[in-house]
């Protein structure tokens, strides 16, 4: 069984950020649905101008031009920390694959659970099935029985729209073409660093025919024009509000600037709750005095990854 969804512009073909997953979908009846809007026009102020300067130092800071581009994909190992209401944290060891291919995307993942005797499963998505490899070599094809693995798809679709959210703002490139009403709000102290304060919001969303505002908050380096923290809340599903912070931003193997955490909350009632803490895994360099972000973008793909095992 397919997975249907409607066609939608090559909006990642132009990216950024670091999000972070990372995109916003809706589910279908066994299978996954994803929808682009297309970008707003920016506002033309004063602050919007102040803005737009700031964060293009910032995005010449950061890095990648030639990969932003063409943006293809990207690979990351990293800690995941799952918090659950019922059995508390849950931590697990993660390798992740996201391709831009097709409407919504494919992903390969494998984890296993953070400790020494678990062993690694692998859930894929190839933009139309979904299946996954468990630790036994057992395959079970979710999209050839939606309803018995309903749980399983939704899981999916939520996990696919994370990470498509985190794709779509690895590079501040993307938060120029996409946010309208930029506002440079002040100044201020965040993690021991002066920072400029870039308030923005955007209609422009995946999934969402309301078209429900998203807001960002952009910390930037008053001195270098690194960015120090980035801040978004994603109020597309209305039931289950989310917030992302991206922090710790280092360069990766490709010399590009990327966050090394991310941390993921969901609004209950009055507060935010932590749903997702992700660390990036790193390597040391040759000289051991700095720590390299295992995040790869526009890989080569083995197609054998895509494709279900016999």
């Amino acid at each position: 069984m397919k997975i249907n969804a409607p066609s939608r512009p090559s909006l990642f073909r132009t990216f950024f950020l670091f999000s972070l997953f990372f995109v916003l979908s809706c589910a279908a009846p066994g299978g996954i649905y994803c929808q682009d809007d297309p970008p707003a026009v920016p506002a033309s102020t004063p602050e919007h101008t102040k803005s737009v300067e700031i964060l293009s130092k910032a995005a010449a800071k950061q890095g990648g031009d030639e990969i932003v581009a063409d943006l293809k994909n990207f690979r990351a190992f990293f800690n995941l920390a799952v918090f659950d209401p019922d059995k508390g944290k849950i931590n697990f060891k993660v390798e992740r694959l996201f391709d831009d291919h097709g409407t919504c995307g494919r992903m390969w993942t494998k984890k296993k659970h953070d400790d020494s005797s678990a062993k690694y499963s692998t859930l894929v998505h190839d933009g139309e099935e979904a299946w996954r490899i468990g630790h036994d070599g057992v395959v079970a094809i979710f999209t050839d029985k939606p309803d018995a693995y309903k749980t399983d798809l939704k899981n999916l679709e939520d996990d696919l729209r994370l990470t498509r959210q985190m794709f779509r703002f690895f590079f501040v490139r993307t938060l120029l073409e996409e946010l309208d009403e930029l506002s440079l709000v002040g100044e201020s102290h965040v993690r021991g660093r002066d920072v400029y304060r870039i308030e923005g919001k955007t209609s422009a969303w995946l999934g969402d025919e309301n078209k429900t505002l998203v807001y960002l908050v952009i910390h930037v380096d008053r001195k270098d024009f690194t960015v120090n923290e980035v801040e978004l809340i994603d109020l597309s599903i209305k039931e289950r509000r989310r917030l992302f912070v991206f922090t710790r931003y280092n360069r990766n193997a490709q010399g590009v600037l990327v966050p090394g955490n991310v941390k993921i909350f969901t609004k209950s009632t009055e507060h935010w709750d932590m749903q997702i803490a992700l660390g990036v895994n790193t390597l040391k360099t040759k000289t051991g005095k700095k720590r390299i972000q295992k995040i790869d973008f526009n890989i080569p793909v083995q197609k054998e990854l895509f494709e279900i095992p016999e």
